[in-house]
């Protein structure tokens, strides 16, 4: 299965809506009249004291980064257990892992979506929705499956199996993941081939940080990205080398993922104006080369090894 409606993902947005939550599309037709319903849905004050601590402000542009992610994350992974979710946190880098109130918070999310479950009026605004989902996205899995096989061909160690799943109440313009069993599961409210190899390149990016952190003391981050952007859009959280090998590893896997998408121009003015300066360069430097090993690429993405040089898996 490669594309997942999930129910109790949708259950955690609509407790995020109704505390507040205001980076909804309204013009999509689905989310439009999810939030259109919501209100006549009788949710008592836990629901939204709980879903207003999402809230962390530490983002300018998405006031609920990282917590509406881990929410996320969190309802992918309830069945695999907390140990499973926190080894999740903690290979994505994520400081919450040792954060005791992000605990003591996180784990009464079960008991609040089942009450969200329990309200009047819910399963008639999850039906319609679930209804318009499936029907928007039934053509989805060939493409999937073919997008697959395109990065299954390299071979790369930990290569995870991808599944859709689409959540239409987030902002259209983010994307968020969790990884359970080998699968990784891309939670977005549109489809996009390159975000899907974008976040399964973190996955398998992952196995050579010694490899990130060489080209990081070589050359220096600002060597790759802007530091400003990058610390007002999240993807950098201090100046300790791990924040740092973190951004450059995210500057990879936009370029790497581009790559093997057959991205353009357009795609490289975006990641240019995200802070990742070097995505355009390092994308020239792929361009015409054979499935290659992967620390090779990562060399001649950051300029350490010519081109030339890369050898054939």
């Amino acid at each position: 299965m490669n594309l997942l409606i999930h129910k109790d993902l949708f259950t955690a947005w609509c407790g995020l809506l109704l505390s507040g939550y205001s980076l909804t599309d309204p013009k999509d037709k689905a989310a439009g009249e999810v939030l259109a319903a919501l209100p006549a849905v009788p949710a008592p004050s836990k629901i939204r004291a709980y879903f207003s601590l999402a809230r962390t402000d530490r983002v300018e542009v998405n006031p609920w980064y990282p917590r509406g992610s881990e929410l996320s994350a969190a309802c992918l992974m309830l069945s695999g257990g907390w140990e499973a979710y926190r080894a999740f946190l903690t290979s994505c880098g994520s400081p919450s892992v040792h954060d005791q109130e992000f605990w003591n918070w996180i784990v009464r999310l079960p008991e609040l979506l089942e009450a969200i479950q329990q309200l009047p009026g819910f399963e008639k605004t999850w039906r319609p929705y679930e209804s318009q989902v499936t029907a928007r996205f039934q053509e989805l899995p060939p493409e999937i499956d073919s997008l697959q096989a395109r990065l299954d061909r390299y071979g790369w160690p930990g290569t995870p199996r991808l599944c859709f799943v689409p959540n239409l109440l987030q902002a259209p313009s983010l994307a968020d993941f969790a990884v359970s069993g080998g699968t990784l599961y891309v939670v977005s409210g549109c489809f996009s081939p390159s975000v899907m190899v974008h976040e399964a390149m973190h996955l398998i990016l992952h196995g050579s940080r010694p490899a990130i952190l060489k080209a990081l003391r070589q050359f220096g981050l600002a060597q790759f990205a802007d530091w400003d952007k990058l610390s007002a859009l999240g993807y950098l959280h201090g100046q300790s080398e791990s924040s740092q090998a973190h951004a450059l590893e995210e500057c990879l896997a936009r370029a790497l993922a581009g790559w093997i998408c057959g991205e353009g121009e357009e795609y490289c003015r975006q990641n240019r104006e995200s802070g990742f300066t070097a995505v355009p360069d390092m994308m020239e430097r792929l361009s015409s080369l054979p499935p290659c090993g992967l620390e090779p690429l990562i060399a001649v993405c950051t300029g350490s090894r010519a081109r030339e040089s890369c050898t054939l898996i």
